[in-house]
């Protein structure tokens, strides 16, 4: 027997106390290490055939996880929590999410991780398949979150945005020269844009260029995949 543990009934009745509060028999070591020794004792006893069949139908009846992979515990505690989030949405609403803090602070922070790790991309795609079959609110991705541009930074943009187009209205094009003698702040803008559109954003695996700016720049004949080349000083500016 674990030191500390009691007897065997001792030990069953607090594990029968954790699954009546928590709905589960998954016991993590820094929430109760007496009671989580007393599990692995369990299971250890089973696999050496030392465990009556009289407290193995007790702790089955219980739901006891006999595996006790770290991954299997894992997948258990998912699956209970996301049960105990559909039967609070079915019992309070979905507009009361917010609210889930006041009924159940662990529950609570349960969600708000699966949006953490939704956000970051690596939310598995099952688990949020039957998220999104309650209604679970991820809220706005880092992806789909508009990134905060301040007004002189748009007010910069949308004047070498007009230079722009003071280049297309003279040479008919957008495809201004990386070394354009004629406009060199033109010039580096235009790969500016270009990079931004060829790297991944950090707020996930959308584009850098905010859409809106994507936009207009593709309407005005903007090509993305023209990168900057050696200089050719017998090439006209404008061409």
């Amino acid at each position: 027997m674990v030191r500390g543990a009691g007897t065997w009934l001792d030990g069953f009745a607090k594990l029968r106390e954790f699954h009546a509060e928590h709905g589960h028999c998954v016991v993590e070591k820094q929430k109760d290490r007496t009671l989580y020794k007393w599990i692995i004792q369990q299971r250890k006893e089973r696999r050496q055939d030392r465990l009556s069949a009289e407290r193995i139908e007790k702790l089955d009846n219980l739901g006891f996880e006999w595996a006790g992979t770290r991954e299997a515990n894992q997948e258990v505690l998912w699956d209970l929590n996301f049960n105990r989030l559909s039967r609070y949405c079915e019992e309070h609403g979905l507009g009361k999410l917010k609210e889930l803090s006041e009924y159940d602070k662990v529950l609570a922070t349960w969600a708000s991780n699966q949006r953490k790790i939704n956000n970051r991309g690596m939310l598995r795609e099952d688990r949020k398949q039957r998220l999104v079959s309650i209604g679970f609110d991820f809220g706005k991705t880092r992806k789909n979150r508009p990134q905060k541009i301040s007004s002189s930074q748009q007010e910069r943009w949308e004047r070498m945005y007009q230079r722009l187009l003071g280049f297309k209205k003279e040479y008919g094009h957008v495809d201004v020269p990386y070394y354009y003698e004629k406009d060199k702040a033109l010039a580096l803008w235009v790969t500016t844009q270009r990079r931004e559109y060829k790297s991944k954003s950090w707020y996930g695996d959308d584009r850098s260029i905010r859409d809106d700016r994507k936009s207009r720049l593709e309407d005005v004949g903007f090509v993305w995949d023209k990168m900057p080349k050696k200089r050719n000083p017998h090439k006209n500016q404008g061409s």
